[in-house]
């Protein structure tokens, strides 16, 4: 974004001048001037732990299985049931969620054109290092970081050291899904 806004500050006749001076001044504009050569960098240098959400859908479109941001927390949809109210009535969505990370269970009543956004899920492989009482530490096995990851307590008596486990990130927050 900040590259595509010197770009079109040199476009501009009166501020052509101006994008070299600006950078010359700013010792960060011209390191992200640098780092920007190719966009990979760009992303890489300004947003290394930004959450995007991946699409945003209607609750008419919310199938059994999607996961959708409702309050800022992230539900798992278990059923939707679409009814249309009448001849000029517009339809409704019954939809019952479950929470990712806790034990909440959801019921929405809503309309059928009610958006929901659907955040990127980022699922990841880990060694499980030690188990907690409600928390376990694991290793990224791509980025060999450790991190303190809490776990559902069905998945409480597979869970041992040394074993690979699967755990999700979603809109910052992280949890072990299952063990593989």
């Amino acid at each position: 974004m900040l590259v595509k806004l010197f770009w079109r500050a040199s476009a501009i006749p009166a501020l052509a001048g101006q994008k070299s001076s600006l950078i010359n001044r700013n010792p960060l504009l011209a390191q992200f001037n640098a780092s920007c050569a190719n966009q990979s960098n760009f992303y890489k240098w300004w947003f290394p732990k930004v959450e995007m959400v991946a699409k945003i859908i209607e609750a008419t479109q919310a199938k059994p299985g999607t996961i959708i941001l409702v309050d800022g927390e992230a539900y798992t949809v278990k059923s939707n049931d679409v009814s249309k109210t009448g001849k000029h009535g517009a339809s409704k969505c019954r939809i019952e969620a479950v929470s990712v990370f806790e034990d909440k269970k959801k019921i929405l009543t809503v309309p059928g054109g009610e958006r929901f956004d659907v955040p990127h899920v980022n699922k990841r492989r880990a060694q499980v290092l030690s188990v907690g009482e409600d928390s376990a530490t694991i290793m990224d096995l791509e980025s060999y970081e450790t991190i303190e990851v809490p776990y559902p307590a069905e998945i409480k008596d597979k869970l041992a050291p040394e074993k690979n486990v699967e755990y999700w990130e979603i809109e910052g927050r992280s949890a072990i899904m299952r063990t593989v």
